[in-house]
């Protein structure tokens, strides 16, 4: 991205109250680019949203279906009655809960012909709450009407220069696509820098899903060099470093806001009508300093993953798991949390953004911003991830970290109106 001759007015000074640092400066350069900076406080002066003052539903560990595991539940989304899908990976199913958290039907099953799946990596809620799962093993985006009824399949060709498509995005309203080029195993640069970032490039992909554009290439997750040791075998891959940066890509109706993550940064990329490779349209920047990483931090965060590897006895082999829990004691950590650790998107084009991170992180303070970029809301959830969101509710995914058994609760959002 080229910088902006245009040199921006900072609005530190401009008074002590929240109003005055809510506001922002607003200059565009020769090429049209908007950029937004927020000076120090603009976040923590953002209205304060509250949540119900209990979940307006459960789902999982005190169900009275003692069939259900939710311990693999990694993907999901709200539909716009309440009702909340789910997808599990072991097994391999998508379960359709209804705003109550009483389970009421699935969706496919698990297989290889027509709907059927057997490994997703993605699920989405599009318009007309049309659910749109993405099977990687077919490379098909699989369409359900939200009663179980089987729409089609969306074919998605491969990159000539790697095994696996891409990882899905988002759907824009077009029915283009919003892909980023993760590889199937974490690769290593050449040279001996101990700590990188390798390029990551995102693609967009038309509705006829024929071929892949750039839209842009951006830094990829922040990793250390390593080894994966099996028997006699050690083979060198990358592992991502302890709470470091890594992209953030939240796709919107018409394009995608992106962040490195190391810095308190957003970039929105407009697609309809743009022209491949695109720039930026807009950038908005916080004057906010990254959270130092402490020895309690990584403690936590080795025992986490500790956790979370010892719940794979039995599906991996023990040597290897032996070996991989005794690679924790060699992680290597960041001096500061990402400035954005995750980022998401909700129907109404509103940006989620925290500095908190998934794994070994207590921030659950989530920072709610327009469509253009201003912050608008700040929300603090229960400790645990945010599995999905929508206008005025969200689903929290929550592990007993003792029994490991997870539950997903549901809360109302106060003020997110």
């Amino acid at each position: 991205m080229r910088s902006s001759p245009v040199l921006l007015l900072l609005l530190a000074a401009c008074g002590g109250d929240a109003a005055g640092r809510n506001s922002a400066a607003v200059a565009r350069d020769s090429a049209g680019l908007a950029i937004l900076e927020f000076p120090a406080g603009a976040i923590e002066d953002a209205p304060e949203w509250t949540l119900s003052k209990e979940p307006l539903a459960i789902i999982g560990d005190d169900s009275p279906d003692a069939t259900l595991d939710l311990t693999t539940a990694t993907l999901g989304g709200i539909l716009s009655d309440g009702r909340v899908v789910v997808a599990t990976a072991q097994p391999a199913q998508i379960i359709l809960f209804g705003a109550d958290g009483a389970q009421v039907g699935t969706l496919g099953r698990a297989g290889e012909g027509p709907g059927e799946y057997r490994a997703l990596i993605q699920l989405l809620i599009l318009p007309g709450d049309t659910v749109l799962a993405f099977e990687v093993t077919r490379r098909k985006g699989i369409l359900y009407g939200a009663d179980g009824t089987l729409l089609g399949e969306l074919d998605f060709p491969l990159l000539a220069d790697r095994p696996i498509v891409p990882l899905m995005r988002g759907r824009l309203e077009d029915g283009s696509f919003v892909l980023s080029g993760e590889t199937l195993l974490p690769q290593t640069p050449e040279g001996n820098e101990k700590i990188y970032r390798l390029d990551l490039p995102i693609f967009a992909l038309g509705s006829a899903a024929t071929n892949y554009d750039t839209v842009t290439v951006t830094r990829g997750t922040q990793s250390y060099r390593s080894s994966l040791t099996f028997g006699n075998q050690v083979m060198p891959i990358s592992r991502q470093v302890g709470f470091g940066p890594s992209p953030q890509i939240a796709v919107t109706r018409n394009g995608f806001w992106l962040s490195t993550g190391d810095v308190a940064e957003l970039h929105e990329f407009v697609l309809s009508g743009a022209t491949f490779p695109a720039q930026p349209s807009r950038v908005v920047r916080f004057n906010q300093p990254r959270r130092e990483v402490t020895e309690a931090d990584r403690g936590r965060y080795r025992e986490r993953a500790a956790e979370g590897l010892e719940r794979l006895k039995g599906l991996i082999p023990a040597e290897l798991l032996d070996v991989e829990i005794a690679k924790l004691k060699e992680t290597v950590f960041a001096n500061a949390f990402p400035a954005i650790g995750q980022l998401r998107a909700d129907h109404l084009g509103r940006l989620w953004m925290t500095s908190g991170t998934s794994l070994g992180d207590d921030m659950t303070t989530w920072t709610v911003l327009d469509p253009d970029g201003k912050p608008i809301g700040r929300v603090t959830l229960p400790e645990g991830t945010l599995f999905a969101v929508a206008e005025d509710r969200v689903v929290v995914r929550r592990e007993d970290p003792a029994s490991g058994l997870v539950r997903l609760e549901v809360w109302g959002v106060v003020g997110s109106r």
